[in-house]
């Protein structure tokens, strides 16, 4: 009896996920399978994608990697540059969320990401195009790496209301993470010229992905 019951209800469950898979695009669901083989069923409509389920890293993965070296030749920038930048914005993490609601690898804003044609910024792919996009917008409008790096991280109007890297606090050392991590390959230099270890991250429950040096 037992069996018989586990069997209709197997086959319900069966019959139910076919159901939906049949209808997912419909639906704004996405079809994901895991690495067991069972499939999984995860919203996927504009504007309300989940971010995937990853953890921080130092280091890109292969395919991030990739990514990387692809957008930026199409950019033509340094895949150096870039990865430095996704060091510091979001420490390699695709589903970094900032306190002011920047989001994804190389953390943009909704209003950017809309302007660049970002239709899902959980998406490394997308998220770096757009990122690569924006950054030669800035590299092409100030000409100089500190002041590109400044607009990326404070917005081109604030550079151009100072005429140089704007006196926020955050955003000073922004840039000089950035470059130091660029030219320093992997450690940033102070202004008193003694080398700090790489910028790490940690997660707040407030503040969102927390970007640090020890």
């Amino acid at each position: 009896m037992k069996r018989t019951i586990r069997k209709a209800l197997v086959g319900s469950a069966c019959w139910m996920a076919a159901a939906l898979c049949a209808g997912a695009e419909k639906r704004g669901l996405e079809i994901r399978t895991l690495e067991d083989g069972v499939p999984l069923l995860v919203f996927s409509s504009p504007g309300k994608k989940a971010p995937p389920p990853t953890v921080a890293s130092l280091e890109p993965d292969e395919a991030t990697s990739r990514l990387v070296d692809y957008y930026s030749q199409r950019r033509g920038l340094d895949p150096k540059l870039v990865r430095s930048v996704i060091q510091v914005e979001s420490a390699f993490d695709p589903r970094a969320v900032s306190s002011r609601g920047a989001m994804g690898l190389m953390q943009l804003m909704p209003e950017t990401a809309d302007e660049l044609g970002v239709e899902n910024v959980w998406d490394p792919g997308e998220n770096i195009r757009g990122g690569t996009t924006y950054l030669r917008r800035m590299l092409d409008r100030f000409g100089e790496l500190d002041l590109a790096l400044a607009g990326y991280n404070a917005g081109p109007t604030m550079v151009e209301k100072y005429g140089a890297i704007p006196p926020f606090a955050e955003t000073r050392r922004y840039v000089s993470k950035v470059l130091g991590l660029y030219r320093g390959g992997g450690a940033h230099v102070r202004r008193s010229g003694r080398v700090a270890k790489p910028v790490l991250a940690r997660r707040d429950p407030e503040r969102g992905l927390v970007l640090y040096t020890p």
